[in-house]
């Protein structure tokens, strides 16, 4: 970790930073958390102990492929509708795409 600081608000809603929570605290029915974030490329990347970090400047994602869909015998079953039950509007879209 290089640097230990207070987060101020220079949020970014594209300029997403990789991070570890380390830890959470409320005070009057807000979140803030201590967090280590990594800013710069995957070679030359530097760690940061920010603290105080509000919720609202924090975007949770789940690790690629750790969600339910992607489970090891996750139940999955074609729908398999007869044409009859969808509008031709629906089915037309070859004509769309040639028009185009």
């Amino acid at each position: 970790i290089k640097c230990r600081s207070r987060w101020v608000l220079t949020f970014q809603e594209l300029e997403l930073h990789p991070c570890i929570i380390q830890s959470r605290q409320s005070f009057e029915g807000m979140d803030w958390y201590n967090a280590t974030v990594e800013i710069g490329g995957s070679g030359n990347a530097t760690r940061y102990l920010v603290e105080y970090v509000p919720r609202y400047a924090i975007k949770f994602v789940d690790r690629p492929y750790t969600r339910d869909q992607y489970a090891k015998g996750a139940f999955r079953q074609l729908i398999g509708l007869e044409d009859d039950l969808l509008p031709d509007h629906w089915k037309d879209l070859r004509k769309k795409k040639d028009e185009a």
